[in-house]
């Protein structure tokens, strides 16, 4: 007698039945998800009626970060009134406000953005044209101090060094040589100056914010510092040039971004960077969308979304990534001899009238 199957057994699903039925599941959840994102970006731009170049200007303390930014901004595709954007970042050698006030920055597409790396040279523009940046945002987009570049055999050497101990510590004949480049053509000379005065006056740091600026007391009360740091200094042409012949003994001041920006192009010979403590100066990148006959709506749009995007995770990621410091974001790879989130008290920078107030002391 034939007998019959077990009812409580129940016929088994074969495993690469299931395997393949997960399998096309992921497949096409995959496909959907690469359908939607392309599709966006394809429709985004299917909606552009013409192309064209938002054109931004930059100081040299804020061309690095804001170029890298540019090309994060790029990435995304934007589009503003139906016109694809592309940005391009452009530096005039003859300084970002210079040409906005000659005329010379309408070369080409007129910029209708600025990037400026000071307070000052803003105010400095302002003074001669304010219409220029009306109703700008005046909070800054980054920062980057101040530093002084030395070889591994001096880092030691400069341990617990303040900005107001650089006269005693640079005098003539002794072990270290500040290298200090014209502070009328080096910013950063300019600014390490600025820290030793406020060292000098005893300027602490803000409760929030900046330390105020020097001012022009605070620089004939530490004239005689001065005069005693410059009697220890050499002078080549340029921080880069000073940088490149950079010997044993010898500590040159450089924008911190910039000591970043010189290692990786110098991998071979990289410079560590030591921060003095005290309020110290330095770079203060503001981002201003013009307003000028040349800005018409579409690139004022265009300004407004690029300042957006700056503001936005991804754009003040692509700032510290390029060197610059934006408060809460880390560097995605750190620098190994350049230590960006080392805690810096910051020093307003000072106005034109008192930089060339410390030039002609130093120089005197």
């Amino acid at each position: 007698m034939a007998r019959h199957a077990d009812g409580g057994r129940r016929r088994g699903v074969a495993p690469w039945i299931v395997v393949t039925a997960v399998a096309v599941v992921v497949l096409a959840a995959a496909t959907v998800i690469w359908v939607s994102v392309t599709g966006r970006d394809e429709q985004d731009t299917a909606t552009c009626t013409s192309d064209a170049v938002l054109s931004v200007l930059a100081s040299p303390g804020a061309v690095g970060g804001i170029t890298a930014a540019a090309a994060a901004f790029d990435a995304t595709r934007p589009v503003a009134r139906s016109t694809c954007i592309t940005t391009a970042v452009r530096a005039p050698t003859d300084g970002a406000a210079e040409s906005l006030l000659d005329g010379s920055a309408q070369d080409a597409a007129g910029p209708a953005v600025w990037a400026a790396a000071t307070e000052s040279e803003v105010t400095a523009l302002e003074a001669q044209d304010a219409a220029l940046t009306a109703g700008r945002d005046d909070r800054p987009e980054a920062t980057s101090p101040v530093v002084l570049a030395v070889g591994d055999g001096d880092v030691a050497a400069l341990s617990g060094i303040t900005w107001s101990d650089l006269p005693q510590v640079f005098t003539p004949g002794a072990r270290l040589t500040l290298v200090l480049p014209d502070p009328a053509a080096n910013r950063a000379s300019s600014y390490a100056l600025q820290s030793v005065v406020a060292g000098a006056t005893n300027a602490g740091p803000a409760s929030t914010g900046a330390a105020p600026a020097v001012d022009a007391a605070a620089v004939t009360a530490a004239a005689p510092a001065l005069r005693a740091l410059a009697a220890g200094t050499t002078a080549p042409g340029s921080t880069a040039d000073a940088l490149g012949a950079l010997a044993p003994g010898q500590v040159v001041p450089v924008v911190e971004s910039e000591l970043i920006a010189w290692n990786r192009d110098h991998p071979d010979a990289p410079l560590t960077a030591v921060h003095p403590g005290g309020p110290t100066a330095g770079d203060t990148v503001l981002v201003l969308q013009l307003t000028a006959p040349w800005v018409d709506p579409t690139a004022a749009d265009a300004a407004g979304r690029f300042a957006g995007f700056l503001r936005g995770e991804q754009g003040r990621q692509a700032l510290v990534d390029s060197g610059l410091r934006v408060d809460g974001v880390s560097p995605t790879t750190p620098e190994t001899r350049v230590d960006a989130t080392a805690t810096v008290p910051l020093l307003a920078p000072a106005g034109i009238e008192v930089t060339d107030q410390l030039i002609e002391v130093v120089s005197g």
